[in-house]
């Protein structure tokens, strides 16, 4: 029987967090921080398209003429490319910010009681209970630390797609986040933990499309497609690419620029989810 051992991890966990209340507090008011400053960088930074869309050109259904492409191809970029899209470093930088902070938060879940959890392992009690408690007990930070971060960030910067969508988004990033760092918190000394973590965090950005996009990876010039092909792996890519998606709902425009430069597509948003 599971479900009774599980709540009595779960009791447990949420009385630890109580007792190191300062740490929890810790953790919320840096995602509310960031999010402040965050949100400064990018106060009134808005996406402007390319300085042909005001005619109507700039769109995926206006292409390039044929002669001028012959002629002078940097010139196409009038049609297709913004002059403005932070976007992309909005993006990236949020997602990065809310991992960061999942993963400093999160490698104390299991990080801290190997010891404890090997004692009660030997003595026969249920480690899928344990498991389970201590998983439950994060819950709680796992939906309030995006929100905190995306209120404030949200407060400053201006945001053009679903309030809502971009909450869970972070929220469903937290949760990833925090569960890399149980993995690494369980495999890796305690000392090496918190490094092992944020440069798993590092190693998948680079690969997430954002810089350099996933047009530029599938068409490096040394390895090509083979760069391309870990982004699959990297949930910051899904999570990038589903941000653009939400706020390009509501943005005229953008359409052809973002399949253009980046790669996205609408018909991609379930996949990202």
């Amino acid at each position: 029987m599971v479900l009774f051992p599980s709540i009595v991890n779960l009791e447990r966990s949420i009385v630890q967090q109580v007792r190191f209340w300062p740490a929890i507090l810790f953790d919320l008011g840096l995602m509310f921080a960031v999010g402040i400053f965050m949100g400064i960088m990018f106060y009134d930074r808005k996406y402007r398209g390319p300085i042909l869309s005001g005619f109507g050109i700039g769109t995926s259904t206006v292409p390039c003429p044929a002669e001028l492409m012959d002629i002078f191809p940097p010139a196409c970029f009038l049609y297709r490319v913004p002059l403005d899209d932070p976007i992309p470093s909005v993006a990236s930088l949020t997602t990065l910010a809310v991992s960061l902070g999942a993963i400093t938060s999160s490698i104390r879940v299991f990080g801290n009681e190997e010891a404890v959890f090997m004692r009660e392992h030997q003595v026969g009690c249920s480690t899928e209970a344990y498991y389970i408690g201590k998983s439950l007990g994060h819950l709680p930070l796992i939906t309030i630390a995006p929100l905190i971060f995306w209120y404030s960030f949200a407060a400053l910067a201006p945001i053009e797609g679903s309030w809502t969508e971009h909450y869970a988004l972070l929220m469903l990033v937290y949760f990833t986040a925090s569960g890399i760092a149980y993995f690494v918190s369980l495999i890796v000394p305690k000392s090496l933990a918190q490094l092992c973590g944020v440069m798993t965090v590092l190693s998948l950005m680079t690969f997430s499309g954002a810089n350099p996009t996933l047009k530029l990876l599938k068409e490096n010039k040394l390895l090509p497609n083979i760069l391309f092909y870990p982004s699959y792996a990297s949930y910051l890519r899904w999570a990038q690419e589903m941000h653009y998606l939400i706020e390009a709902k509501n943005i005229a425009g953008t359409e052809g620029p973002m399949e253009l430069i980046y790669g996205y597509y609408p018909s991609d948003a379930l996949d990202c989810w």
